[in-house]
């Protein structure tokens, strides 16, 4: 199954609590004994730079039995983030009077306790700059 394309938008400086809830069949899916993978690059294929990335365990938690994965963007981790001046950025967004600007694009890859791997989501990276550091 291909992943789903969803596209993720963070402010620069900000705490952003990605969370995610999958199900199969309106039923929790229990991540027990699973890994993950968030992982942040430039563009797709073998130019990529990579940018972060954040894995489970460790930065990545699970809730289980209720199906959530909670990938915590910090307002340190988007502060580190390479000025936008590097970028050739493909892409911007004005959302509720912010601009978005595309810094790449985003994986999550999940492993089960038998090692198979599954793609659920990907899709584009946007950042809104900080004014004030």
């Amino acid at each position: 199954m291909p992943a789903a394309s969803y596209d993720i938008l963070v402010e620069q400086g900000i705490d952003y609590p990605f969370k995610l809830r999958l199900a199969n069949r309106a039923v929790p899916v229990d991540w027990t004994g699973f890994t993950a993978r968030f992982a942040v690059a430039t563009s797709r294929g073998a130019d990529a730079v990579p940018l972060f990335a954040l894995e489970a365990p460790g930065d990545i938690t699970f809730s289980s039995p209720e199906g959530w994965i909670n990938i915590p963007i910090s307002a340190t981790l988007s502060r580190s983030l390479p000025s936008f001046e590097q970028f050739r950025l493909r892409e911007s967004r004005l959302v509720r009077g912010r601009r978005f600007y595309q810094f790449g694009f985003f994986d999550l890859n999940l492993t089960d306790q038998e090692g198979a791997s599954w793609r659920p989501l990907s899709g584009g990276f946007y950042v809104a700059p900080e004014v004030i550091a």
